[in-house]
């Protein structure tokens, strides 16, 4: 499946985003909802929707589109960090 172009790819929430972020770092979908205080089905529909929105069908998949568009920026910290211009789109 291709790329779609930078103008198409749509807007994620500020919980995808999250969620998206969380799991970059490594963490499991149960330590994301131990950490947001939510179910474990949850994190589970939410990334799915996200990739969903994406245009994949994995996880990693997903991740790894957020960061060729820079929706998400990977850090020398191994943190991941969610631009601050997207960071309040999805507020």
């Amino acid at each position: 499946m291709a790329y779609p172009p930078v103008q198409e790819i749509p807007q994620l929430t500020r919980r995808q985003l999250e969620f998206l972020s969380l799991r970059a770092q490594g963490l499991t979908n149960r330590e994301i909802a131990e950490r947001c205080y939510v179910h474990n089905k949850t994190v589970e529909h939410t990334l799915a929707a996200a990739c969903e929105r994406l245009g994949t069908r994995f996880v990693l998949h997903a991740i790894l589109r957020c960061i060729t568009f820079e929706i998400l920026i990977l850090t020398g910290d191994s943190e991941v960090l969610i631009p601050e211009h997207l960071n309040a789109l999805a507020a």
